[in-house]
């Protein structure tokens, strides 16, 4: 794997701003499964923060965190749309700590300074049949 950006502001800004970001919308999934789903609030946070690392990874080219981003942010789009619409809830979590669990490993690649390379083709296509 090739080295890049080590020592980068930029890229340094994106890891930091990132994580946090990651923390808050894994924080805010295991707060959802322990009150039984998604509040309305919990629905609209969790669409704010991948919209957020959406939009940052895309600007950083990182294209495989911003396409399961966009994905996750285009599902969450939907479900806030519609009041009545059943879903399980469970399940939506566990996707979203799938895509969690992505973009960690991928920040933790640009830590080391490599080049993140993961393949999201498989969750990208969970979130699609979700």
């Amino acid at each position: 794997m090739a080295k890049q950006n080590t020592g980068d502001p930029l890229v340094e800004m994106f890891i930091f701003e990132t994580s946090q970001t990651v923390e808050l919308l894994e924080q805010i999934v295991l707060d959802s499964e322990s009150a039984g789903g998604f509040s309305r609030d919990a629905l609209n946070e969790t669409f704010r923060l991948v919209h957020t690392i959406k939009g940052s990874s895309a600007m950083m080219n990182y294209n495989e965190i911003s396409l399961l981003s966009h994905k996750i942010e285009d599902l969450f789009s939907y479900i806030r749309e519609r009041d009545s619409l059943k879903y399980d809830s469970s399940s939506l979590s566990d996707l979203v700590l799938s895509v969690v669990d992505f973009i960690k490993s991928e920040l933790e690649k640009l830590r080391e300074g490599i080049e993140p390379d993961g393949k999201p083709d498989k969750l990208a296509k969970k979130i699609d049949g979700f």
